[in-house]
């Protein structure tokens, strides 16, 4: 019996620890593995995006924005056929206003899953990078709204179409770095102490913070007395 013991404990603790692992671990293991699979897919997809898709309607934006003003500029000369100019410039607004609401759509709706996406990794150095690339460019496109083209100066004009390609190269080359690199979701020990002085400073305010001061009713403050009391 004695010699049992040490068998049926070995066994009992053995059998414990696997059941652990498979309930426990192992879920957890598959899921954070499927959860990796699932954002590098989305860093792929927005990576061929930004380089096709919204690139491509980018320049048929800025292209059909640009010929329709350099059409209204050609109203009013005498040389020209007026109702001509304006029957080709009424079907260039509508071309042009088309392919900038297609281009709005696709990066307020159908391409903002893929930037959140890839920016739920925010302890990453290289994710926190693309996510301020990517928040540099959100900004930019509120700068001007999607009717305004026709009416801003040809220099604000210009300026705003080479600063949205330019940034829009920024967060293209930071998704190439995401594709490309060996460790993309290494967080730096600056990063790491930084999170660290973020919780420790919400858990102080937790903690000194004053329970809310309840109201009192209108007849708590000051209940008159009854006279024929």
């Amino acid at each position: 019996m004695h010699v049992l013991i040490p068998y049926l404990a070995g066994a009992a603790s053995t059998f414990v620890a696997t059941f652990l692992i498979q309930v426990y671990v192992a879920p957890r293991v598959e899921t954070r593995k499927r959860r990796l699979e699932r954002w590098e897919k989305a860093v792929l997809d927005l990576g061929e995006v930004l380089s096709t898709t919204i690139s491509d309607l980018a320049m048929k934006a800025r292209s059909a924005q640009q010929l329709f003003r350099w059409t209204a500029e050609l109203v009013g000369q005498p040389a020209l056929n007026q109702d001509q100019v304006k029957r080709d410039l009424a079907q260039l607004r509508i071309e042009a206003r088309d392919v900038t609401d297609a281009f709005h759509d696709l990066l307020d709706f159908r391409s903002r899953w893929l930037f959140d996406s890839v920016s739920m990794y925010r302890s990453s150095d290289m994710v926190v990078e693309f996510k301020w690339a990517f928040r540099h460019y959100q900004l930019h496109m509120t700068e001007l709204a999607p009717g305004d083209w026709q009416e801003v100066p040809g220099e604000r004009f210009d300026a705003w179409w080479d600063t949205e390609r330019k940034l829009r190269a920024e967060m293209s080359a930071k998704i190439r770095q995401l594709a490309h690199s060996k460790h993309p979701l290494r967080t730096s020990l600056r990063m790491r102490g930084r999170r660290l002085r973020y919780r420790a400073r919400d858990r102080w305010k937790k903690i000194g913070a004053k329970p809310a001061e309840v109201s009192a009713s209108p007849g708590e403050q000051g209940a008159v007395p009854d006279p024929k009391a």
